[in-house]
């Protein structure tokens, strides 16, 4: 029988209500973002229930729902009309859910799984390494960040059954995500891409991350594992790694198997260009994209070593108009000249001070502007973090600061903005054209707003 939700009801004790379904289905958790054709998962938390959301799904055109039994039971003869189809779960719908994504990929059993995982970088190396594992493989990946155990499962249910290579992304804000995440979908692959200060307040120190990311490598399938040689702590970690697994290290040390040996950033008439010149066994070869920020040889060089491992040779200019994601270092161009440079999705110590380096080596110092929104989830060192980040990281002309944890004392040109309305209203009256602009912070503050209106002046 082909994997479909009759198939799937009885394993994960549920009830299939209306016709069956063929599996992969795009699953989305969010009513608002439904579209026609599409399933809606409706999740039950300590503040929210998603089956209170059940009629804005179905009147946005959603055709499958999964939820718990209790809960889906009210619109049953309304799923009978609108020939819509349940599978209603008798326990917890995420942890149900989960276990049918579970049983879905053993099922399709795709040759290989390459799990990322990571303090930076993780979105951005899975672009770059579907795109040359698309050269040869049938590739499938999330089309969003998802690297939760929930996520994982969304960016399996929508695998098609003939996927070679499955793309997952893990992270963590706990000890323990990661090796849960390993237990359910096992990758054959995995990539550290890097550790630093992120998620404390939850993993509880830089040890606390290199441990938690560290869960990776304990995949029962595991083959090799690609991970960043320049960071000591990781080097160290592997240096002691005693499975029997290939490893592909990758970095500008000499030890490096795939070494990132130069790496330069110019620009021209259609933005920024990265070139990253790298020596591996197959020998000597440049990579090039259009990706924001010299940082982002590290993504270029995990592709280029996973390529290269799996009998990929012509990968140089598999993302050679590769630019930066929505929120990761797109370059965009203001009305009145000048850019902006939007790294709004999230923010860290690494990733922040990476950004500044690279807007500094792109705009320069003089008539530039930076919005920074502090970063979150740095437990006790927050502060000691935001301070050190102020005075090492290379600061343009001006800079606005948003949110706490910011040091009483500022850097010279240097401002605070109580949120992103009154940083809004300083850019419209002092940002002058032609003149750039870096946005970057974690997600709570929602600086995308920022970025969309400093486009218009």
């Amino acid at each position: 029988m082909s994997p479909s939700l009759a198939w799937a009801a009885p394993l994960v004790h549920g009830e299939l209500w209306g016709g069956d379904v063929l599996l992969p289905l795009p699953v989305v958790v969010d009513s608002r973002l439904i579209k026609d054709g599409e399933a809606f998962l409706a999740l039950k938390g300590e503040h929210h229930d998603g089956h209170r959301f059940i009629g804005e799904a179905l009147d946005r055109g959603a055709k499958v729902f999964f939820g718990e039994r209790e809960g889906l039971m009210p619109w049953r003869d309304r799923f009978a009309r609108s020939g819509a189809a349940a599978l209603a779960f008798s326990r917890d719908s995420e942890a149900s859910f989960v276990d049918l994504a579970r049983l879905y990929l053993e099922e399709v059993a795709p040759q290989t799984i390459l799990a990322i995982t990571g303090s930076v970088g993780k979105t951005t190396c899975r672009e770059l390494t579907a795109l040359v594992l698309a050269k040869r493989f049938r590739v499938h990946q999330a089309r969003k960040s998802h690297n939760t155990a929930l996520g994982c499962a969304l960016t399996v249910l929508a695998m098609d059954s003939a996927t070679e290579m499955l793309l997952l992304e893990m992270g963590c804000n706990h000890r323990g995500e990661i090796a849960e995440m390993v237990d359910l979908f096992p990758p054959h692959l995995a990539v550290i891409t890097e550790v630093a200060p992120a998620h404390l307040e939850g993993l509880g120190s830089i040890e606390g991350v290199l441990r938690a990311k560290l869960e990776i490598l304990r995949s029962r399938n595991l083959r090799a594992v690609s991970y960043n040689i320049d960071n000591d702590a990781l080097r160290q970690a592997m240096a002691s790694f005693s499975r029997e697994v290939d490893i592909l290290s990758v970095g500008y040390h000499r030890e490096a198997i795939f070494r990132l040996v130069q790496t330069t950033q110019d620009q021209d008439e259609e933005g920024v260009r990265l070139f990253v010149r790298a020596h591996y066994e197959g020998g000597e070869m440049e990579l090039a994209s259009r990706l924001f920020g010299r940082h982002h040889a590290y993504s270029m060089g995990f592709a280029g070593a996973v390529a290269s491992y799996l009998g990929i040779d012509d990968f140089g200019s598999a993302f050679r108009d590769q630019r930066s994601l929505t929120g990761r270092g797109r370059v965009l161009s203001r009305r009145q000249g000048g850019v902006v440079v939007d790294e709004s999705y999230n923010a860290n110590p690494l990733s922040m001070r990476a950004a500044l380096t690279a807007f500094r080596e792109v705009a320069g110092a003089e008539g530039n502007w930076a919005l920074l929104g502090a970063m979150g989830e740095l437990g006790p060192t927050s502060a000691d973090l935001h301070r050190l980040l102020l005075s090492e990281a290379p600061l343009p002309e001006r800079v606005l600061l948003l949110g706490e944890g910011w040091p009483a004392t500022l850097p010279p040109g240097a401002r605070r903005v109580a949120g992103a309305d009154e940083a809004i209203a300083l850019l419209t009256e002092e940002m002058a054209p032609g003149e750039a602009l870096l946005v970057k912070g974690s997600r709570l503050w929602k600086l995308e707003r920022v970025v969309q209106k400093a486009l218009s002046l």
